[in-house]
């Protein structure tokens, strides 16, 4: 007996102005009902060719997160009016809801710690009363469950404002 998948189609967003054999900039799967959420993938978009809007001047492919710049003057939309709550003690698990093995998981990775710096990204956060570095300020986390930090860590899903 063979079963059919029935996940929806991918969503597959082409660079502009590419030849067909090297277009391709984004292969997504389609997780929003059997698309995607518009603001989600412009976000993408912005991280990957963050001066494609820029008139008259070629925009630059950036391919590694570390050399990415951070935008502080020109933040997606979906950033500009992001609260963050800080993840408290008695928190759940942000994707399960589960109370149970909680752990603090670092949205930008202590790996990434030097880019932080770089960036600049102290200057959005405090530092918390027991830590040394922002990059560990408790708005720089979430809450998951162990099992689901460990996958988080290994980058299978990434959490996007929405």
């Amino acid at each position: 007996m063979t079963t059919q998948c029935t996940c929806p189609p991918p969503i597959v967003i082409l660079y502009p102005d590419y030849p067909p054999s090297e277009n391709m900039m984004l292969y997504l799967r389609a997780i929003d009902g059997g698309g995607i959420d518009y603001d989600t993938a412009l976000t993408a978009c912005s991280i990957i060719l963050p001066d494609a809007d820029v008139p008259d001047r070629p925009y630059t492919v950036v391919l590694r997160f570390q050399d990415w710049e951070f935008p502080h003057q020109s933040l997606p939309l979906p950033w500009k009016d992001l609260r963050l709550t800080v993840a408290g003690v008695g928190e759940s698990c942000r994707m399960t809801d589960s109370l149970w093995a909680l752990e603090k998981a670092h949205l930008v990775p202590l790996a990434a710690e030097e880019w932080w710096n770089r960036e600049g990204l102290s200057r959005y956060l405090s530092l918390d009363l027991y830590s040394q570095k922002t990059i560990n300020a408790s708005k720089n986390s979430i809450r998951f469950r162990q099992d689901m930090h460990t996958v988080f860590d290994k980058k299978a899903f990434a959490m996007v404002p929405k």
